[in-house]
């Protein structure tokens, strides 16, 4: 019986740990830790404590406007028009058809067998209307204010100007050399002149990217805030990708030495000691019997349990 509850115990913790806020918070933990190793527990320290004063003060002012400045136009609330729409579409049969229910069978959404069955239709209200209506306002509603808060806290950090664009100064050798030439990764000048350089196409990306397809966007806040959502998922992902091959570069040289570029010309790597340490790992990872790579797998991937 010990021997169950213990097994039970830490199927529960194992449960839990996979939930919403679990799965969050492991992500969390990785990408602090990632970043720590890169710029140093005390600028990763600094930037927490940026972050969390920047929501702060932007949860207290009214959102989107903030010290006199609006950095983006967000849409119009909801006019007449719309909601004229809005009521065609409550009174088109099509929408009782997205509201049918199986009341016969519920767990049985596509009935037995292969016929078709007849089903009962939910007739709305009313005020199931009005009710639908004003989910409708309130999803526009609350999606301007969450736009309008993460511009403020973005602005609030310099990543976006008073203007609301995209402030590429921040992302320049002369704005990061000084910011992060004490830390681990930033004490190498080619490492941060390998980040501007890659921020530099991330934006040249986010700008050439066409309109019409951020128009055709089923997120209508993609037609305003897409070039800016483009260059930052870009940049973060640059700076990840970085942070990575700096600590790939350790690893390497703490188990093989320095990565000289007699050895990169020799073995036909990239010139970029960055690049040349990733292809290092991979032809490694490569070259590893199946017995090693179960070894590997045991010790240093996440359990799949």
């Amino acid at each position: 019986m010990l021997r169950i509850a213990v097994i039970l115990s830490i199927l529960v913790s194992l449960a839990q740990a996979e939930d919403g806020v679990g799965w969050k918070m492991m992500q969390k933990i990785h990408k602090y830790n990632l970043y720590s190793r890169c710029w140093g527990d005390e600028a990763m320290a600094k930037f927490a404590v940026m972050v969390a004063k920047a929501t702060e003060f932007c949860g207290e002012v009214q959102s989107p406007t903030f010290g006199g400045i609006k950095p983006v136009n967000l849409p119009a609330a909801i006019d007449n028009t719309q909601l004229e729409a809005l009521r065609g579409l409550l009174s088109n049969p099509a929408l009782a058809t997205l509201l049918k229910g199986n009341q016969a069978n519920d767990w049985q959404p596509f009935g037995s067998g292969f016929g078709r069955k007849k089903r009962a239709l939910l007739e709305p209200t009313s005020e199931d209307k009005e009710e639908f209506m004003n989910d409708v306002l309130d999803f526009k509603a609350g999606m301007a204010t969450k736009m309008g808060n993460m511009s403020c806290v973005l602005t609030q950090l310099e990543m976006l100007d008073a203007a609301g664009n995209i402030n590429m100064k921040a992302y320049s050798m002369a704005s990061l050399s000084p910011l992060l030439s004490q830390t681990p990764a930033g004490s190498d000048p080619e490492f941060l002149q390998m980040m501007v350089d890659r921020f530099g196409d991330c934006y040249d990306l986010s700008r050439s990217f066409p309109q019409t397809a951020l128009d055709r966007h089923p997120n209508p806040m993609m037609k305003i805030y897409g070039r800016h959502h483009i260059f930052f998922k870009c940049a973060m992902k640059v700076e990840d990708h970085c942070c990575v091959q700096f600590q790939l570069k350790q690893w390497v040289e703490l188990m093989y030495g320095p990565i000289t570029q007699e050895k990169i010309q020799k073995l036909g790597f990239p010139e970029n000691k960055y690049d040349a340490a990733t292809m290092a790992i991979k032809v490694m990872h490569e070259s590893m019997s199946p017995e090693e790579k179960k070894v590997d797998d045991f010790f240093w991937q996440f359990s799949k349990m």
